[in-house]
């Protein structure tokens, strides 16, 4: 009984040496914070995050990039937890410069709306965007850049060309074939009305 006393009396003169001498042992915390990309602007490898920082820095700089090259892009890839859904991206003046880097080369576009769902809630599929213009020559020399850059079928987006100069109503909503020279799918679904200001490609990229 003495010696337990004993014993208890020395560990509480050694804590208060400690104390005033200001060497407290350290106590490690019982939940560490995890290491996450929560409120960074760019991921380890330097794209996009899709974060409140990340957008708002996507905005501030009008440019955004991901990577595809892998096959996938998740939603730990862009900062976010699983299940959480990603936000649109619509620019505030301008248009965003976008990349996606894929396996066999890099896609990019200039838009002022970029879309994102992940359905699975840990895949990103598709990243979806929109080109837009006022213009019907610059419209049809949109949609031939897309064919010689992602590999979509120039026969169908030629013969679809040619038609609006001779339907009665050429206005036509029409999906052409997917193209896929970057090492993933690019969609491009037509929507032409040349009775509407403005004619509007949305374009969709995900994985092969």
């Amino acid at each position: 009984m003495m010696r337990a006393r004993a014993v208890a009396v020395a560990s509480v003169a050694l804590a208060m040496s400690l104390a005033l001498t200001g060497c407290l042992p350290f106590i490690p915390s019982p939940n560490p914070v995890p290491d996450t990309d929560q409120g960074n602007t760019v991921n380890a490898t330097g794209f996009s995050t899709l974060t409140p920082e990340g957008i708002a820095e996507i905005k501030s700089s009008n440019t955004a990039s991901f990577d595809l090259s892998d096959g996938q892009l998740t939603l730990e890839d862009v900062g976010l937890e699983p299940g959480t859904p990603p936000s649109d991206v619509v620019a505030e003046s301008g248009k965003i410069s976008l990349e996606i880097v894929g396996s066999g080369g890099t896609l990019t576009a200039e838009s002022d709306h970029l879309r994102f769902l992940a359905a699975d809630g840990e895949n990103i599929n598709p990243i979806t965007y929109f080109l837009t213009t006022e213009d019907d020559d610059e419209f049809f020399a949109m949609i031939r850049e897309g064919v010689e850059r992602y590999g979509i079928d120039s026969t169908v987006a030629e013969e679809w060309i040619s038609s609006r100069a001779i339907d009665s109503d050429p206005a036509s909503d029409f999906a052409l074939p997917l193209g896929t020279a970057l090492g993933f799918n690019v969609s491009y679904d037509l929507n032409y009305d040349p009775s509407t200001p403005v004619q509007v490609i949305i374009v969709q990229v995900y994985p092969l």
